[in-house]
């Protein structure tokens, strides 16, 4: 994401600062919820070559630092799945998050 930023066509030094801190210091889950940002199905795979496959009743995917996302579904429920890592779905974000803080500290 770093480098990512630094390429972009307008760096925000402030972000790439923040993102190098969290690096050098680990990511707290503060810092993994603040970094959530919402995008549409069409641009999260517009991201990819070849893009993850999604659950059918995801709508949009929420992103998060390091590339990790967690998909919104049309039922109101959040969702993680990623190859090799237990599902977790709930219709509270907090706890679909949690999950990913601690599969990314495992």
């Amino acid at each position: 994401m770093i480098l990512e930023e630094k390429l972009s066509e307008n760096p925000d030094t402030k972000k790439i600062q923040l993102l190098q801190q969290r690096l050098d210091q680990g990511i707290t889950i503060k810092d993994l919820t603040d970094s959530g940002l919402i995008v549409t199905l069409k641009d999260f795979n517009a991201m990819y070559v070849n893009p993850p496959v999604l659950h059918k009743k995801c709508k949009d995917v929420m992103i998060y630092i390091g590339g990790n996302y967690i998909q919104m579904l049309s039922d109101g429920n959040f969702l993680l799945d990623y190859p090799n890592v237990k599902n977790k779905r709930s219709k509270k974000i907090e706890i679909v998050e949690d999950a990913l803080f601690k599969h990314l500290n495992t």
